[in-house]
């Protein structure tokens, strides 16, 4: 099961590509969103991995000053505008 998965990550990380991962799940194949058994992990693994890259992204801007509007952030949930596009 996912050897070429496996064979691609490698390439990935022989080309210098830095933030490689992969994450299997036991029993499925490439619609895992599309099987109820699966689902729930596969959501949970997108969500993680959408966590995981975007923090370097909030460190750099907020490194950087960028503050956000606050009615914008209750109004929309998680979503943040920066100031300069408001």
């Amino acid at each position: 099961m996912g050897r070429g998965v496996e064979r691609l990550a490698k390439y990935y990380k022989g080309i210098g590509v830095k933030n490689v991962s992969v994450h299997l799940i036991e029993g499925s194949r490439h619609e895992f969103l599309n099987e109820a058994a699966h689902r729930e992990e596969g959501l949970a693994a997108i969500a993680e991995f959408i966590k995981r890259i975007s923090e370097p992204c909030r460190r750099l801007r907020r490194s950087a000053g960028v503050k956000y509007h606050k009615s914008y952030s209750a109004a929309h949930g998680s979503v943040n505008m920066p100031e300069s596009i408001s």
